[in-house]
């Protein structure tokens, strides 16, 4: 079990806290690449601690606050719980 808060675990919290189920599609360097939203294939990048491990096609949570069109930021919480990984192999879940 990946270091969550008690928050992060229900279904509830995880759509207050607007956290997001991304699969990754690529790692380069020590970068994660992710699919941005649901709508177009837009992707992003987001920073990875080295120590971390992670495979292209695992999925992981994270956050990401749009504050302009083309402006916005991204938190990585970790691996996605077992009870939260999408049934159909889809770049994005919630």
């Amino acid at each position: 079990m990946n270091n969550y808060d008690k928050i992060q675990l229900t279904t509830v919290a995880r759509h207050q806290n607007a956290i997001t189920t991304h699969k990754i599609l690529d790692i380069k360097d020590d970068q994660l690449i992710i699919r941005k939203n649901f709508r177009n294939e837009e992707i992003c990048s987001i920073p990875i601690d080295i120590t971390e491990s992670y495979e292209v096609g695992e999925y992981v949570d994270v956050i990401i606050i749009n504050h302009s069109r083309t402006c916005y930021s991204t938190k990585l919480i970790g691996h996605t719980p077992e009870k939260f990984m999408p049934a159909n192999n889809v770049d994005i879940a919630r």
